[in-house]
């Protein structure tokens, strides 16, 4: 949605800016619907009648009855389970009465009392006249779960308040807050994760006051599966967030060695491009609309040697938050997903080291405690391309690639409470060198510094982050005396940004944040008279981001927010607002119903070719002033169905469409003919994913159906990554002993392919100053047909692995061992255009990768 602020010249401009303005109108007005309609959700049961109702049960108990009532109605019961005699059963035969006579029924049986708050009702027991000179007050519960030996926080921990049947789950810092908790009370808190014994301690809470508690796991010797909270936990309302600890990236190793971009390949939505390559394209979306965080800094350019794998170690990493689309407001400037990365903060406790090699590289790690704080350093190093022939159809590619980061984490209560100082960096680098001056060189890097502040109030359910960063990529191609171009790209980005959460007693929440980007790129072209030219710019990008929570509703939540871009990359200055909506409902105890909407911008671009089989990177720009801004529009519905606390069964059907894309202009003729045009597109598909764990399995069975096209000047085309049928499955086992094993099948049908017809000589002279080349200077050029009009052979690969943990000397050791295609399937690649050679993916290839822990 667009605010044009410029001055109208001419009736044709007027009449542009009439049309967009009355778009923005029709916009506004529907998103003021949906605003108001959550605004008056809360007021519209306050005059409502009771309405008539029928029920007939025999010896069936209290708590039933009530949740037949709330089906039968449009109301919502509230209530303590330790309060009321929710177990006790009765008999009850009404006909067409009023629900205020079924209460009442209700009240005599049972000693009851009931309050009416707009649809809500509250049903507390009667008090005798002692009771009620001490009504409830009520307060809060906040904390943070951590690892016992090494003080590292455990996100997504379980959190269970036994006495009230409440709880929830801990975020990425492994933080957790529980308002509206019944004051001046000893409670029973629960504190389950993955691979840790459960740990039980008890907490007072006082009225009106928030209480801290630091929760402290330990691991189990025997690995425990994921325990579900059963009762009123204060879920997230994101309807696609994938919420992955680096357990379950390890356990599901796809490639050389464990990657974080191919385990994601694993999930519906998400494809590849090929065996070669770990850029993944998540719902219809090109890969340059995937945004990657890493500790709220992005990555530009996140792959390693050609794109084989990514830049991030995992070794590094302690939880990722994915999101397949409608992601809320928090985040912004990409158009189909979100890859969070938070990285470790480091042994608190004691001094550690791994050291690591594979095939591919060594690597390393060191952390360890310091004053109030901790620290820890990795780094990676390629040092045999061996194995990467096996990538690269056999060729010899000199790719040599490091990366390292640290990480310095501070918290002093004494100093400030509550709060927590982190400085973080990280750089990459990628080069191919030839040492022959017939082959061009290339290089590409990333680096990354970034301040994060995070603290919490103490008296106060307000939680805040500040952010500073500064993120640069640069690379480029060098012809040297060969006949490749010469380019070379840059990005910088420093970035101030704020964000603050403020949780309400009765559980609603509000959230915002402010971000100010300073961007600029560079993109050094050599033009046809062979000068130099840059076509970059720089911009500032000023907007912010606000929201509300409603978890206050028994079985219904909603997330609505918005960014709001003031000053946009571009030199042309204008509003953008970006709504996004998420709602969930349960419609019962083991049935939840999702939605989510949202606009979503990208102002930052790629130079990408499409049709290449392998980029060995893609230049970034910000959207030329001649072009539109690319935006896109989610719409997203599912559920999901618990068939038992072990196997939970989810389907999402998605509808995207996507304008104004920035693409290559493939009908360049004059200098003056622009690089990138406008082109739009559209995806839509249905995901049913199968999940089940148990304590030594965690297994999953996806299919998928999706449908892409794009259109570019009136040609409706397949972008080369729409696979219609997806069939993905990965099963882990701990076979006890230390011993574990996976295997991962995947299956798509075949992508869009361009057919190549023939051949026809053009005529080429080499040099117009020798007459013999006028008249044999022929050079073969391929006859191609409609774009993407066929379709490659379907593909499939079975993967498995095994390793194994033992102890030797004073080192923990872990062998794992991987066998890539393990039935050698001929997956198609492409067709080498100049030999018409077929080239295959990945043959059977077994791997070994050895890492030792001091």
């Amino acid at each position: 949605m667009f605010f044009n602020i410029k001055d109208v010249n001419s009736q044709k401009d007027l009449g542009i800016t009439r049309t967009v303005i009355f778009n923005s109108f029709i916009k506004a007005a529907f998103l003021s619907l949906i605003l108001c309609v959550l605004l008056t959700f809360n007021v519209k049961g306050q005059n409502l009648p009771y309405p008539k109702v029928s029920l007939k049960v025999s010896n069936m108990p209290l708590g039933q009855v009530l949740q037949m009532l709330e089906l039968k109605t449009n109301f919502t019961f509230s209530y303590l389970n330790e309060e009321l005699p929710l177990d006790q059963r009765l008999t009850l035969d009404v006909e067409d009465k009023p629900l205020s006579q079924v209460l009442e029924i209700l009240s005599n049986k049972f000693a009851l009392t009931f309050t009416r708050i707009n649809n809500i009702i509250t049903l507390k027991k009667l008090q005798s006249m002692s009771e009620k000179s001490s009504p409830h007050a009520f307060g809060t519960l906040r904390g943070i779960v951590r690892d016992s030996v090494t003080a590292e926080v455990l996100p997504y921990a379980n959190i269970y308040i036994k006495e009230i049947n409440a709880g929830a789950s801990t975020d990425s810092r492994g933080f957790f807050i529980i308002p509206s908790i019944p004051a001046n009370r000893k409670y029973t808190i629960i504190v389950t994760y993955v691979g840790y014994s459960p740990e039980t301690v008890t907490a007072s809470i006082l009225e009106n006051k928030i209480t801290q508690v630091n929760i402290y796991l330990s691991k189990s010797a025997i690995e425990l599966g994921n325990v579900i909270v059963s009762g009123k936990s204060r879920n997230e309302v994101d309807v696609t967030a994938q919420k992955i600890p680096i357990r379950d990236i390890e356990n599901m190793t796809y490639g050389v060695e464990t990657d974080v971009m191919r385990s994601i390949q694993l999930q519906p939505g998400v494809q590849s491009a090929g065996d070669v390559s770990a850029k993944y394209y998540v719902r219809g979306g090109a890969s340059n609309e995937n945004l990657v965080l890493l500790n709220e800094t992005p990555i530009y350019n996140p792959f390693h040697a050609l794109g084989i794998f990514s830049v991030i170690d995992p070794d590094m990493i302690n939880s990722v938050e994915f999101y397949k689309g409608g992601f809320g407001a928090r985040y912004g400037g990409r158009l189909s997903s979100v890859m969070d990365i938070i990285t470790k903060d480091g042994n608190r406790n004691n001094f550690g080291a791994t050291a690591a090699v594979s095939q591919l590289t060594v690597k390393s790690a060191l952390e360890g405690p310091i004053p109030d704080g901790s620290f820890i350093i990795t780094g990676r190093k390629s040092y045999s391309n061996e194995i990467l022939k096996k990538f690269t159809n056999n060729k010899s590619i000199p790719i040599d690639f490091y990366d390292a980061s640290f990480k310095v984490n501070y918290s002093n209560p004494e100093f400030l409470p509550i709060s927590k100082f982190t400085f973080f960096g990280f750089t990459s680098n990628d080069k191919i060198d030839y040492k022959d001056k017939l082959h061009a060189n290339f290089n590409w890097s990333n680096s990354n510094l970034g301040f994060n502040w995070f603290t919490a109030t103490q008296n106060s359910p307000l939680f805040a982050e500040l952010t500073l960063y500064y993120s640069k990529f640069s690379g480029g191609e060098i012809p040297i005396t060969s006949n490749d171009r010469y380019i070379k790209n840059e990005v910088e980005d420093l970035t101030f940004k704020t964000d603050f959460n403020y949780v309400l007693n009765d559980r609603n929440e509000y959230y915002g944040g402010v971000t100010i980007n300073f961007i600029k790129t560079g993109l050094l072209l050599r033009n046809t008279t062979g000068k130099l030219k840059n076509v970059g710019s720089e911009g500032t990008l000023f907007g912010g981001y606000g929201g509300f929570k409603l978890l206050s509703v028994n079985r219904f939540k909603a997330d609505f927010g918005s960014r709001l871009n003031v000053l946009k990359l571009a030199e042309a200055p204008s509003l953008f607002f970006e709504p996004r909506l998420n709602l969930t409902y349960g419609l019962l105890p083991t049935l939840n119903l999702k939605a989510a909407w949202g606009i979503y911008q990208q102002e930052l671009v790629t130079i990408s070719d499409e049709d290449e089989v392998l980029a060995l990177f893609e230049p970034w720009i910000i959207t030329p002033e001649y072009l539109k801004t690319s935006n896109a529009i989610h719409y997203i519905g599912g559920f999901d169905y618990f068939l038992t606390e072990r196997l939970k069964i989810n389907v999402e059907a998605y509808y995207k469409v996507m304008h104004d894309l920035a693409v290559l202009n493939d009908n360049v003729i004059y200098p003056t003919d622009p690089q990138l045009i406008n082109a739009s597109g559209e995806s839509h598909g249905a995901e049913v994913t199968m999940n089940y764990k148990n304590s030594w399995i965690n297994a999953q069975l996806s299919y998928s159906y999706s449908w892409t096209t794009k259109k570019v000047r009136d040609i409706v085309y397949h972008p080369r990554y729409d696979s219609r049928n997806n069939v993905k499955i990965f099963i882990n086992c701990e076979l006890g002993d230390n011993w574990r094993a996976g295997i991962s099948w995947n299956y798509n049908s075949g992508m869009p392919y361009t057919q190549l017809l023939g051949y026809y000589n053009k005529y080429n002279p080499s040099d117009i100053l020798i007459p013999s080349s006028l008249l044999t200077s022929y050079a073969y050029f391929p006859i191609l047909a409609a774009r993407n009009a066929a379709h490659l052979p379907d593909y499939h690969r079975l993967d498995i692995n095994l390793s194994k943990k033992f102890r030797l000397w004073i080192m923990n050791v872990n062998v794992d061992l991987s066998v890539i295609n393990v039935y050698d399937r001929k997956n198609f690649f492409y067709f080498d255009t100049q030999t018409g050679e077929r080239v295959n993916m990945l043959p059977f290839l077994p791997s070994i990768d050895i890492k030792v822990e001091l």
